[in-house]
């Protein structure tokens, strides 16, 4: 389980999937798990939807919220749902 190259939030994923799928006759741990998880994947940065194009208005890869670039600039996380944003300009 778990590749050097892992973060240590994809490391945590990875884990928490293993302990869900382990003990899944126990739905009481469905809830708390997927949250945990939830919460751990809004950590690694996805790349913002619209850069590709130079376009001023960008959208969130998560919950498509749109973001003016002149208001908000370059954010590290989404205002509206907490993802973790990459802004690397892709060819």
């Amino acid at each position: 389980m778990g590749g050097s190259g892992m973060s240590e939030a994809e490391r945590s994923i990875e884990f928490l999937k293993h302990i869900r799928d382990e003990v899944s006759y126990l739905t009481a741990y469905d809830i708390p798990i997927n949250t945990a998880i939830s919460a751990l994947e809004k950590q690694i940065p996805k790349q913002i939807i619209g850069i590709e194009a130079n376009l001023q208005n960008r959208y969130c890869p998560s919950c498509n919220e749109w973001m003016i670039f002149e208001k908000v600039g370059k954010v590290k996380y989404c205002p509206m749902c907490g993802q973790a944003l990459k802004w690397e300009v892709v060819e």
